[in-house]
């Protein structure tokens, strides 16, 4: 379930990529995508502790062998897990930056 998450999160991003969508000014719409998944995260650890279930493996790690397990233990692993998620965010929003860095430059010199 947290991959799909991810990469539905992952696929919102490239859609605005792909189609030139994406510019320093939208920034803050970026950044509030952003909160709202982790608010949805947030709802998920509390129906997780009311119905004593492990969706999205925040209460603990899967019991099978798993990428997660060359994170540290819970609650730690979140922390890296959504370091992970905003480095690959700020990865996919990086040409973005240069794009918007280089057109003002241009503008200034012109």
């Amino acid at each position: 379930m947290a991959i799909l998450l991810w990469l539905d999160e992952a696929s919102w991003h490239v859609w605005n990529l792909e189609w030139g969508h994406w510019s320093v000014a939208d920034l803050p719409l970026h950044i509030c995508s952003l909160l709202i998944w982790l608010a949805g995260f947030i709802l998920i650890f509390a129906i997780n502790l009311l119905l004593g279930t492990d969706f999205l493996y925040i209460t603990s790690k899967p019991t099978t062998a798993s990428l997660l397990d060359t994170l540290p233990r819970w609650p730690y692993y979140l922390i890296d897990m959504e370091l992970i998620r905003l480095a690959i965010f700020l990865l996919l929003y990086l040409p973005f930056i240069i794009r918007d860095g280089c057109a003002r430059a241009k503008v200034r010199t012109t």
